[in-house]
């Protein structure tokens, strides 16, 4: 009877053992996969243009800057001290 008790003692440690490692695995695979989703969505919205391509806004008429910059009147004047 005490030999039958030993060897049903060291069948339930070896189970306990080996559901320990098998919850360790669940939650290191569970862990794994939600980091993987996070990080596929997170490129996802980093990535993603909210411009189709071809929507790019063009002048019909090249911008002169320096005639801008020559008509331009009443600007502020805006001073800094220089050390």
């Amino acid at each position: 009877m005490r030999v039958v008790a030993k060897l049903r003692s060291g069948w339930e440690r070896k189970r306990r053992r080996a559901e320990s490692k098998m919850r360790q695995f669940t939650v290191i695979l569970v862990t794994a996969v939600l980091t993987a989703t996070v990080t596929v969505f997170s490129m996802m919205a980093i990535s993603s243009n909210p411009l189709p391509t071809g929507a790019d806004v063009h002048a019909s008429v090249p911008i002169d800057v320096m005639k801008l910059m020559r008509d331009a009147k009443d600007l502020p004047n805006q001073s800094y001290q220089a050390n």
